[in-house]
């Protein structure tokens, strides 16, 4: 199953309780809309701190920072069908029907033969050919997702981006396009269905009737095509300085990242390079990346990679082939939220490459430009946004540790093309020339080794005292090849990280378990038959299960806690005595350290893989 496919699960599974669902709703309205003017700092906080995951209005918040609806709540039905209204009259006044009554019936001028400027029928085949170059872009949109396979969904998306490219004929279509407005769609459209599925349940009978009126019309599912187009309009209109194009640059395949057309050996002083989306990437190549990794920016200058090989598709994309689109939506929710917005793009464009520093550092052309390429999937979103804000303001938000990947694949769940290269592992410091860690062979090595040479003393034959006891010599055998080894070795690896993460995610499933328990158990005291024995029962039995729950949580947590602190300070201070046994390399005698050791370091480096 591939990444992308855990969103719809997520969406699902947000509908299994009915009632907690109620409560889950109705408290979240009541925090974020509590007032008839909402506050831009709440709606701020809550999309930083990761609310929006598995919040069902998600879409009206976006609406809400982007500027599609105001602040104040009053206005939202009227806007609302102001702005419907005007995509339906836009759109059918943008559909070329050659046989409409208003071009008439001459055959001179209505005519499929005719390249007379006035014959209707050459817009016709012009706009045939635009639709069909969206539709093209549109089947391949989101392949792993059954709702992007919709015939219902592409004809959406086609209107949305025929409608938008030809009143915008300054920009019209390019391509990318249709991977901006697949996850608005998708936010929209489920956002619909879980409005939809509470009414159904009669558990929306906290609201009052108001807001009730107001939910209904935002979520209409009749103006589903409607809502996407103005949300999709005003994003666009952010990114409309990534999608122009000067006259010298034709578009980049978003697959290969090759540009066409142009001028050869032009370098980011050029004055053709003059595009508001060529200046944004010179800007932070030349002038943010030395400051935040010097050492990075000299490797990519060296291998003489520029940023438009893979930067013009990370910016017109917003990064949405970098992550899963559970993921990216949770990072648009920091993007939208940000002031101004979009400021972040900068710091999310390094954090990419900080975060695959020790990959980039260690490759060369072809392997550097396959990670840029094919980026890996990032293990855990909120440390990479952690790290975001780290590089935006490093006073205010400490710099995140354990920034964890999977190198072997690719965002698909494949094999990435770089899995089987050798790479040695470069420390996680940004700037400045960075050691290298030992390599995992070497790791190996000394752990295949027997402890002592045939020519030692055994055990049992040592004197119990003396000067003899302190001085037998220690012979080192050779080292055995083990480079059969290494690849299993960094499948462990990645192995380790991913447990990891699926023990993160069943931490947060038993958390919202045991709420969803409580909260179930309260509804049932609050009944009517709060008499009945058996519903008393009932409830007790369900408290009894979240307090046992949590309690094995915390406890599990805790161990595991102590058990990482126990490895890490092991692991850091094997680190030290390898250091000062490489700068003895050329004496005669070497220690071997304790088999101990090697395993705190295994574990270690893999926790800060």
């Amino acid at each position: 199953m591939g990444y992308q496919q855990e969103a719809e699960q997520d969406c699902h599974s947000n509908r299994v309780n009915a009632q907690s669902a109620r409560i889950s709703f109705f408290e979240e309205w009541k925090y974020l809309f509590r007032n008839a003017e909402l506050d831009a700092d709440t709606l701020r906080n809550h999309c930083f701190a990761g609310h929006l995951r598995d919040s069902n209005l998600r879409s009206v918040v976006w609406r809400v920072l982007l500027k599609v609806l105001p602040y104040e709540r009053l206005e939202w039905r009227r806007i609302l069908a102001d702005r419907r209204r005007d995509y339906s009259e836009l759109k059918r006044r943008l559909n070329t029907n050659p046989r409409a009554e208003k071009f008439g019936d001459d055959p001179n001028l209505n005519n499929p033969l005719s390249q007379k400027d006035e014959n209707p029928w050459n817009q016709f085949f012009i706009d045939e050919g635009l639709r069909d170059s969206i539709r093209k872009d549109v089947d391949r949109t989101f392949p792993e997702l059954q709702f992007f396979q919709s015939q219902t969904t592409k004809r959406i998306m086609s209107d949305i981006l025929f409608v938008y490219s030809k009143q915008n004929s300054h920009i019209s279509y390019r391509q990318g396009m249709h991977e901006i407005l697949a996850p608005i769609l998708f936010v929209i459209y489920f956002d619909h269905r879980s409005f939809e599925h509470l009414n159904e349940q009669n558990a929306l009978g906290g609201f009052t009737d108001f807001e009730l009126d107001t939910l209904s019309c935002v979520n209409d599912p009749d103006y589903l095509e409607h809502d996407a187009y103005t949300l999709f309009q005003q994003v666009m209109f952010l990114l409309e300085g990534f999608y122009a194009n000067t006259d010298l640059e034709e578009d980049c395949d978003m697959e290969t990242g090759r540009k066409e057309n142009l001028v050869p050996f032009q370098g980011p002083d050029c004055p053709h390079m003059h595009s508001q989306l060529l200046k944004r990437l010179t800007q932070i190549h030349e002038e943010l990346l030395p400051q935040v990794d010097s050492l990075l920016y000299r490797h990519l200058h060296s291998l003489d990679i520029s940023p438009q090989l893979y930067g013009i598709r990370w910016l017109r994309l917003l990064f949405g082939r970098e992550f899963p689109l559970h993921d990216l939506l949770y990072l648009w929710d920091v993007l939208f939220a940000d002031s101004p917005i979009l400021g972040l793009c900068e710091q999310v464009f390094l954090a990419l490459l900080v975060q695959i520093r020790h990959l980039l550092l260690c490759g060369d052309y072809s392997s550097t430009l396959q990670y840029l390429m094919r980026y890996p999937p990032t293990a855990d979103i909120h440390i990479f946004v952690q790290l975001v804000l780290h590089l935006k303001e490093p006073k205010k938000h400490p710099k995140p540790k354990n920034l964890s990947l999977y190198s072997h694949m690719t965002l698909a769940g494949k094999a990435h093309p770089n899995q089987d290269r050798s790479v040695y592992r470069f420390t996680n410091g940004f700037n400045g020339v960075s050691k290298p860690k030992m390599r995992a062979n070497q790791v190996l090595s000394k752990l295949a080794r027997p402890a002592l040479s045939a020519n030692s003393t055994p055990l049992l034959k040592r004197p119990e005292n003396g000067l003899e006891a302190e001085m037998v010599p220690l012979k080192i055998a050779v080292p055995m090849d083990t480079t059969d080894v290494e690849p299993d070795l960094e499948l462990m690896k990645e192995q380790i990280c991913l447990l990891q993460t699926r023990l993160n995610d069943s931490d947060l499933r038993a958390r919202r378990t045991a709420k969803e328990l409580l909260e179930t158990a309260e509804f049932i005291e609050q009944q009517e038959e709060i008499g009945n024995a058996e519903l008393c029962a009932i409830a007790d039995d369900l408290r009894e299960m979240a307090l046992s729950l949590r309690s094995d949580m915390q406890s599990e947590m805790e161990r595991r806690r102590a058990n990482s602190i126990s490895r890490r300070m092991t692991a850091e201070h094997f680190q030290l005595v390898q250091m000062n046994q490489e700068g003895q390399a050329n004496q005669a005698k070497s220690v071997a350290p304790k088999s101990g050791e090697m395993v705190e370091l295994h574990f270690g480096r893999k926790k800060n893989f």
